[in-house]
């Protein structure tokens, strides 16, 4: 039996109209979406420790670019004793504040007032002291170096954290720089600029909880991993460098919320189905 030509065209003809009917969804809350701002730090309860509160705008899920940072605002840490300590702008949107520990036992909010003159206010928080690490452990998997972290809480007080990690690491340019320029001349150089370092912090929201658990315990939470291949783990450049902090996270459902967005109630920490969970609000 053969094949009838004018279906096999027909066919085609069909499969290409169909295709070039197909256009890309983008309902305005993606093509043009809102600025809200974006409010990122704590209060360090660490005596000495500097706090630091980035603000930013959001964007479109397209942009390629870094937020836009919010910038000539005006940002204090408020005690509900009316203690007043006020951030000192620095660049791209990060308010630093040192030198001031906040009182165990007294509660605190964040309150922003923008460039624009709209004020921001947090809700009032009580301080959690961070405990401390108790370890931080490495094995392989998979050709890769997975790093992970232990702590607990004797107190049985803390149950919600958020972690960052900074990485710095030595390596080698790969073309070795023999000569210089000097006073307009070609000179030997006397310095090795060829080994440098690099350092990088993490950019994911990453939390876990022992709400559930009986005892406030963080066991084998894994943070990060470095591939077999990389660099980092050369044997001509053992010079590496992990710095883990935990941070204490008053309410953990807000953050989880903005690191699953949409998610089901599968599991200890679920999602927040897309709605926005925040525990700051905006007054004029």
């Amino acid at each position: 039996m053969r094949n009838n030509p004018f279906i096999y065209w027909l066919s085609w003809a069909l499969l290409l109209l169909v295709s070039g009917c197909i256009d890309p969804y983008r309902p305005p809350e993606i093509a043009a979406p809102a600025s809200y701002l974006v409010v990122n730090g704590f209060f360090d309860s660490a005596p000495g420790a500097t706090t630091t509160i980035q603000l930013s705008r959001t964007q479109n899920l397209t942009d390629t670019k870094s937020p836009t940072a919010e910038t000539k605002a005006l940002v204090t840490i408020e005690s509900q004793n009316k203690a007043i300590f006020t951030l000192k702008e620095g660049v791209n949107g990060a308010y630093s504040l040192s030198g001031v520990t906040p009182l165990t036992g007294e509660t605190y909010r964040l309150h922003i007032k923008t460039a624009k003159g709209t004020d921001y206010y947090s809700d009032y928080v009580p301080v959690l002291t961070t405990p401390a690490i108790d370890s931080v452990s490495w094995h392989t998997e998979a050709n890769n170096v997975l790093f992970s972290v232990n702590t607990h809480d004797p107190k049985n007080n803390t149950h919600y954290y958020r972690w960052e990690f900074e990485e710095t690491w030595e390596f080698t340019a790969p073309y070795y720089s023999q000569l210089e320029i000097k006073n307009n001349k070609i000179v030997d150089r006397t310095e090795n600029i060829n080994r440098c370092w690099n350092t990088t912090y993490s950019t994911n929201i990453m939390l876990t909880s022992t709400e559930r658990l009986s005892q406030d315990i963080v066991s084998q939470f894994p943070l990060t991993s470095v591939a077999g291949t990389s660099g980092k783990l050369g044997k001509d450049h053992p010079k590496s460098r992990l710095y883990f902090r935990p941070a204490a996270v008053t309410d953990y459902r807000k953050h989880s919320g903005q690191q699953r967005p949409g998610r089901s109630g599968a599991g200890l920490f679920p999602g927040w189905h897309g709605s926005h969970q925040t525990n700051f609000y905006p007054t004029r």
